[in-house]
């Protein structure tokens, strides 16, 4: 409907710009569509991250306002230093954490058909093929099997945390997580009763997608930190909020209680998110643009001279700088934070900027902390025995017991089908030495030199009777 009505406006002259899409499917759909249109059509967006949506062949006329996952991608790689992997052997043990209800084991058939990926999925799909195409290593590493553990929030407990954690750590010793603040939360308060944050052989990393509360800006959220979410790092794009950001966030937020009641219908406070302030943006992106066009004398219509105007701004926006890349996407800083003990709270501890491939580190001690260990990682046992010795002495026996009946009951059968095999073995030689030893030469010769003259006097009559120039009559020897 979206589509349809999109190429009814401009047909009617009714449209010449698109700003928004909340759904990246929708968006994907318009922007492939729309660029092949006689002027085409400029869509400014502050969704898409998807990193497909970067192909510029196929969407050359989209603006991105949030940048997207593979810019984050970019900073996962360079924050977790793996330029410096030289061995294939000290690769990271890379394990993918993180909610998706379309892929999660608890999806149901029918509602996987009309469930959308999630961004947490987008966001890991782009850091896994930004590995595999910048690094061989990995690309080899992960042709075969990509450690995965894939769950639905509204079915996640405790139990189900740590079944995961459990079964992912056996293969993986540093754990990329995506989920909700609470989900996260839960996650490392698990991973923590398992002892997997104190053995010091585990890291656990934070892909931030929003405002969660791990991060560096949001440390007011949290005022306490357990041990696990200590322990934790958090990767994610770097915000700027100074008096423009949240004077705006306070027009907003008293106009969702005046004009529309937002407290009273919904029983709880308006909140903005980085989606609503970068629209903003968006709108000031556009009319900057339009202006000076028309003031240097360009068409309304010529998309692509427009589009790159857009491009070429720089301007001081609701949410920071706005600048773009040569794809259209927005220059994004994603930035590193963890747990800082002398501070007690959560800082930033380096930035990188995929603009011009810096890395800057910040805090140099707690950045060293942050990289995985690579010798105590890939050395270490899966998870601390100490962790799963929780079962008594008496159900541990009862553990062991059926395993020692299964090995019993193989060693017999085996044994079984060895002494029938040397029987059969024997018997057959017993057979083969009576034979050799009835063997007659001279009886076996005469018997061939008979079959072969009997052969021998068959073909002739045969042929004589089959020739139509021989009229003989051939009879047998009982005739004779």
């Amino acid at each position: 409907m979206v589509t349809v009505k999109t190429f009814k406006d401009y047909y009617s002259d009714n449209l010449n710009a698109l700003l928004g899409f909340a759904d990246s499917y929708t968006l994907a759909t318009v922007a492939k569509v729309t660029a092949g249109l006689p002027d085409g059509l400029p869509i400014v967006t502050t969704a898409g991250r998807v990193s497909a949506l970067g192909v510029k062949s196929e969407y050359p006329y989209l603006t991105r306002l949030m940048g997207s996952w593979d810019q984050l991608a970019a900073g996962v790689y360079k924050f977790l230093q793996i330029d410096k992997l030289t061995e294939t052997s000290t690769l990271y043990n890379i394990g993918f954490f993180l909610h998706d209800p379309k892929r999660s084991p608890k999806a149901k058939k029918a509602a996987e058909q009309n469930e959308v990926s999630s961004d947490c999925y987008f966001a890991m799909h782009g850091i896994k093929q930004y590995f595999v195409d910048h690094n061989q290593k990995y690309r080899e590493k992960w042709r075969r099997y990509i450690p995965t553990s894939i769950f639905d929030e509204q079915y996640l407990d405790s139990k189900t945390i740590q079944k995961l954690l459990k079964e992912l750590t056996t293969i993986s010793n540093t754990i990329l997580l995506c989920g909700s603040p609470k989900t996260v939360r839960n996650v490392m308060k698990e991973a923590e009763n398992l002892g997997l944050t104190t053995s010091g052989n585990f890291s656990f990393y934070n892909i931030d997608l929003g405002a969660t509360p791990t991060a560096s800006d949001n440390n007011d959220r949290m005022p306490q930190y357990s041990s696990g979410l200590q322990s934790l790092r958090t990767i994610g794009f770097r915000r700027f909020y100074d008096s423009k950001y949240y004077e705006t966030e306070q027009r907003i937020r008293d106009r969702a209680e005046n004009f529309y009641n937002y407290g009273a219908k919904y029983g709880k406070p308006y909140r903005t998110n980085d989606f609503i302030m970068s629209f903003y943006d968006a709108v000031m992106l556009y009319a900057k643009a339009l202006n000076q066009s028309l003031a240097s004398g360009q068409r309304i219509q010529d998309t692509s001279l427009l589009t790159k105007t857009m491009w070429n701004l720089n301007f001081n926006g609701i949410i920071g700088n706005v600048s773009f890349n040569e794809r259209g996407d927005k220059k994004m800083q994603t930035v590193l934070s963890t747990y800082s003990p002398v501070r007690q709270r959560f800082t930033d501890v380096a930035t990188y900027s995929d603009a011009d491939d810096r890395l800057q580190i910040i805090d140099a001690l707690l950045f060293k902390s942050t990289v995985p260990k690579i010798s105590a990682a890939n050395s270490a046992p899966a998870i601390p025995s100490v962790s799963l010795d929780t079962q008594s002495t008496l159900d541990r026996r009862f553990n062991y017991e059926p395993k020692l009946v299964v090995i019993v009951v193989l060693a017999l059968t085996m044994t079984v089908i060895l002494i029938v095999a040397i029987s059969r073995d024997r018997s057959q030689r017993a057979q083969l030495s009576k034979l050799r030893s009835g063997f007659d030469g001279k009886l076996l010769h005469q018997q061939f030199l008979d079959a072969e003259k009997d052969a021998l006097m068959v073909w002739q009559k045969t042929s004589l009777a089959n020739n139509p120039l021989i009229k003989l009559h051939v009879t047998n020897d009982s005739n004779c």
